[in-house]
């Protein structure tokens, strides 16, 4: 028999934590990514929607900049505010987001 995963009705909600936006990750809007692949972005139809492949994964496209320079940028705050960027060449995702999550980390709380 499979287990239900779905929340009791009649459980207390659980208590909700505050997030910063600092956290590695999006935004809830979708505006503000701290990593960027440069070499792909999603592909959309002509209404601005993502295009969709049969197993409902989103459909990448190579940029104008594929293969050319470095491949990740990172967006940060510095311990003053203001936004930065730095850049890591291809295979250094892991390396990338290190940074940024120590960056984070030495942020002020934003």
């Amino acid at each position: 028999m499979k287990q239900s995963t779905r929340r009791r009705q009649d459980a207390p909600n659980l208590p909700r934590r505050k997030v910063a936006k600092t956290t590695v990750g999006w935004e809830f809007t979708g505006k503000f990514r701290p990593s960027q692949d440069r070499w792909w972005r999603q592909k959309e139809d002509e209404y601005g929607k993502p295009v969709l492949n049969a197993k409902g994964h989103p459909v990448r496209e190579k940029t104008e900049l594929f293969g050319k320079g470095d491949r990740y940028k990172i967006r940060y705050y510095d311990p003053e505010g203001n936004e930065r960027g730095k850049f890591f060449p291809d295979k250094q995702l892991t390396k990338a987001k290190t940074f940024l999550t120590k960056m984070q980390h030495d942020a002020p709380g934003r």
